[in-house]
């Protein structure tokens, strides 16, 4: 009987063992609740955040009761260059991930219900022109929205079918294999397509607008903000869209 018991004590702590050695931890990972996690990356790699313009930004009621999230309110005049508001990641930081190879990227947002769904609104980039070359994921025209380019040319993976949702929240993740790119929304593939991911273009980083606070700045909340340096599977994306 005693046998018995240890052998199953045994077998649970190389249960637990397997279960720790199996979790995928991130490269880049801004929990984004408040000031201090929205500027201590509790991943890996070696950076530091900053903000750009933190006049625009407030911190609210997050997705768990409790909870709190960072929130990009609404520009006077969001056509104005240079205003935006955003989360950098200096340049610095550029070699915690490379984007050529196989990556995973994954993020919380919730439009604000009073959103126009007119424009394009940026919840990552690292572009700095209109063809990249590099990666952006944005809300725009009610879709959410994968883009990379080369520099010459821009391609798009976006949503399809019914439309998000302003004012809820929603998982989104932009998985690349090394062949092609993948969009996922609240766990679901949504679309995918070949290609290859170029190098990023800016000197750094940049969460909730364009190049820095240039343009684009996203109108709403934002939560858990992750880089891998992997390709997470169908079935991670659909756990993490579920917790």
């Amino acid at each position: 009987m005693e046998n018995n018991m240890r052998l199953s004590v045994f077998v649970c702590v190389l249960l637990l063992i397997g279960a720790f050695a199996q979790e995928i931890v991130p490269v880049i990972h801004l929990e984004l609740r408040d000031e201090a996690s929205a500027l201590t990356n509790q991943g890996t790699g070696k950076l530091k955040p900053k903000f750009i313009r933190p006049e625009n930004i407030e911190w609210v009621e997050g997705r768990s009761q409790g909870s709190t999230a960072i929130k990009f309110k609404e520009l006077q005049n969001r056509k104005a260059k240079r205003v935006s508001s955003c989360i950098t990641l200096p340049a610095e930081g550029r070699n915690a991930i490379d984007f050529t190879k196989p990556f995973t990227a994954t993020i919380w947002v919730k439009p604000d219900k009073t959103l126009n769904n007119d424009g394009r609104y940026f919840i990552f980039s690292t572009f700095s022109g209109d063809k990249g070359s590099g990666l952006y994921i944005s809300y725009a025209w009610g879709r959410m929205r994968a883009a990379y380019g080369d520099g010459k040319k821009e391609m798009e993976v976006a949503q399809s079918g019914g439309k998000i949702e302003n004012g809820t929240w929603n998982h989104v993740a932009v998985v690349y294999d090394g062949n092609k790119i993948s969009l996922y929304v609240n766990g679901l593939l949504c679309a995918s397509k070949e290609g290859n991911v170029r190098p990023p273009s800016a000197s750094a980083w940049s969460i909730g607008a364009f190049l820095n606070g240039y343009s684009g700045q996203f109108f709403g909340c934002m939560e858990d903000f992750r880089l891998y340096d992997k390709p997470l599977s169908a079935q991670d994306i659909f756990q993490m869209a579920k917790q």
